[in-house]
């Protein structure tokens, strides 16, 4: 009962610092969540930015993920983008990124794509 609670707290958290207080409420009941509960306070936090980056869809290929952007040119830090660990490519239409997966644990996708999500205004 108190999982699913806590599962409806983090979905129904309209700002990143309601989830947060989800998070550091786990933290001092139940000790460092487990990879599964990251895994959704992570994604949690991917559906707000997301949201916020008027991202319009995100799909995956078997080697790649794809963000597309609901707007019609990309305003994103370019050095910055070329720093990122992982390869992505920048498409003008539609405006999206991609992202090779290799190298990226399944785990990390959420919090991977969150740091991506940073370089795009």
């Amino acid at each position: 009962e108190a999982r699913i609670a806590t599962y409806g707290r983090l979905s129904e958290s309209r700002t990143l610092q309601a989830i947060s207080r989800v998070e550091r409420d786990l933290r001092k009941k139940y000790g460092p969540p487990t990879p599964e509960v990251q895994n959704f306070i992570d994604l949690a936090k991917l559906r707000l930015t997301a949201a916020a980056r008027r991202v319009l869809s995100i799909g995956e290929t078997m080697t790649q993920i794809q963000i597309t952007f609901a707007y019609k040119t990309l305003d994103y830090d370019a050095p910055g983008l070329r720093a990122f660990p992982f390869k992505t490519e920048v498409v003008t239409f539609p405006p999206s990124v991609k992202l090779e997966k290799r190298g990226i644990k399944p785990n990390d996708y959420a919090r991977t794509l969150i740091d991506l999500l940073g370089y795009f205004g």
